[in-house]
């Protein structure tokens, strides 16, 4: 049953953008009743009569229906955080240091200080964009009362990577049950008097519409004191510094965590790469050592070929010497058998002897056969003479 109540209670405080708009929308058309007018601060029950057609308005645009209270709590969270931004971003450009760390509001927030505006002209002589000393000290006090325990400083979650924005997530919901016991604590608290009189429970708006409008005197100096409201949040913010603490020395932890890892991984992977190099070394001596080899084989049988051509040139050297020395030969022998006298009848004629010298070698049995001849009929000459 408390868990129920708790899970109603939760999902009653919190507003979409659409309801936040709804409700500045619907603010701002009643500002004069609900906020006054300058320092003039309207009736309690014009203020009552306000916000209770705001709530009508917003539970008929909304599908959770919403009352007074809650939508006039909400109206003074938004006021608090614009605040509480401007006040930090004026500190921020009073520094000087570096660049400044700056906090940019949301569209609600700026509309939520527009309507701080409308109630006090914004001045800039004492402080940045109208916020006195002791404001910026009780912004400083009321900012993020129900986030503070659930956020972690920007500045620490810059560099954070998703694995480690993870862990964050995890500490952060662990903030926030933290939130949601302390905000029940709180709640029993207004449940408690809210049987009083309805105005009671625009204490919190009137106290911001207070600290807007009131001023030092001329010859007074801003107080820098705030009074102690009236439930202490002493001990919640130490848990909350504490946690603070806990959550930055997790991111730490993690963020060192993933360094290792990181540096782990590139260390493998640098690794494996010198050892595949390594072996692409190996194998491209092993390939030049084979390249060489034949190579080397390439030019053994260019060398081959060149000696075989070399040796090819002197055979047909030696091959033109032996038919110069036959037809020398032919030559000689033809010279012979011209010198030999023949009858004109037996005598072949000169062309066919020449030609058949040409083509053919005679042999000795033919040429010891002429001479044989010749010589018979020299000897037959003789015999008539």
């Amino acid at each position: 049953m408390a868990s129920e109540n708790l899970a109603a209670k939760k999902r009653t405080q919190n507003f979409t953008h659409g309801d936040l708009n709804t409700l500045l929308h619907e603010v701002e058309k009643r500002k004069i009743q609900i906020l006054g007018r300058g320092k003039t601060k309207a009736p309690r029950k014009i203020q009552s009569v306000a916000w209770k057609q705001v709530a009508e308005k917003l539970s008929a645009s909304s599908e959770i229906p919403r009352t007074p209270e809650q939508c006039r709590k909400k109206l003074c969270d938004l006021m608090r955080s614009a605040r509480a931004k401007h006040a930090h971003n004026a500190r921020e450009h009073s520094t000087g240091d570096g660049f400044p760390y700056l906090k940019d509001l949301t569209p609600q927030e700026d509309h939520a200080w527009l309507l701080l505006g409308l109630i006090k002209p914004l001045e800039t002589s004492d402080g940045d964009l109208g916020m006195s000393q002791a404001d910026m000290v009780t912004a400083e006090q009321n900012v993020g009362e129900t986030r503070a325990a659930a956020e972690i400083p920007e500045r620490d979650l810059m560099e954070v990577s998703t694995s480690q924005q993870c862990s964050a997530e995890a500490a952060a919901e662990e903030g926030e049950a933290l939130q949601q016991a302390e905000i029940s604590d709180t709640d029993s608290d207004v449940q408690g008097d809210s049987g009083l009189e309805k105005g009671e429970a625009s204490d919190d708006l009137t106290a911001v519409l207070e600290d807007e409008n009131s001023e030092p005197s001329g010859g007074e100096e801003p107080s820098t004191s705030v009074a102690p409201p009236e439930h202490s949040f002493e001990n919640r913010t130490d848990v909350t510094d504490d946690l603070r603490i806990q959550q930055i020395c997790d991111v730490v932890t993690a963020v060192a965590g993933g360094f290792e890892a990181s540096a782990r991984t590139q260390e493998e992977s640098l690794n494996k790469v010198s050892q595949q190099l390594q072996r692409v070394a190996e194998v491209n001596a092993e390939h030049m050592q084979i390249s060489q080899q034949v190579h080397e084989l390439v030019r053994q049988q260019n060398e081959l070929l060149r000696q075989q051509n070399h040796i090819s040139l002197q055979q047909k050297d030696v091959s033109l010497q032996k038919n110069e020395l036959l037809r020398q030969q032919n030559e000689y022998l033809l010279q012979i058998l011209n010198k030999v006298v023949t009858p004109s009848s037996l005598e072949p004629p000169r062309s066919e002897s020449v030609a058949a010298g040409k083509d053919t070698v005679p042999s000795r049995s033919g040429i010891q056969e002429v001479k044989s001849r010749g010589r018979g009929r020299a000897r037959g000459r003789r015999a008539r003479n």
